[in-house]
C-alpha cells in the first residue's frame, strides 16, 4: 500500500527523481538491446513490474526492440498494475 499512496500523491504522475531513474533504466536495457547478446529478461516485483511495464512499452514504441535483436523477455512476481492503472491523472 506504500508504493500504491506514493504512486497516486502526484495524481499518478511520476516525481521527477524517478522520471530520471526510469530513463536509466531505459537506456541501459536499450544498450542491451542494441548489442550481441542472444537473450534479455527484465523481471520486476511488486511495484517494479509497474515500472517495467512502462519503460519496455516506451523501449518498444520507440522501436528499441528489433525482430532481428535479442530475444526480450518480461518476467512479473507480484504486481501493482491494475491498482495504479485506476488512478486519475489529472493533466
Amino acid at each position: 500500500m506504500y508504493d500504491y499512496a506514493y504512486s497516486a500523491k502526484p495524481c499518478s504522475a511520476n516525481p521527477p527523481k524517478l522520471e530520471v531513474r526510469i530513463a536509466t533504466i531505459h537506456f541501459k536495457i536499450a544498450a542491451v538491446m542494441d548489442s550481441d547478446v542472444d537473450d534479455m529478461l527484465v523481471f520486476g516485483h511488486s511495484s517494479g513490474v509497474h515500472l517495467g511495464v512502462s519503460i519496455l512499452s516506451d523501449l518498444i514504441c520507440s522501436n528499441g526492440v528489433s525482430a532481428n535483436g535479442p530475444k526480450l523477455s518480461f518476467l512479473s512476481l507480484g504486481q501493482v498494475v491494475p491498482m495504479v492503472s485506476f488512478l486519475p491523472k489529472v493533466y
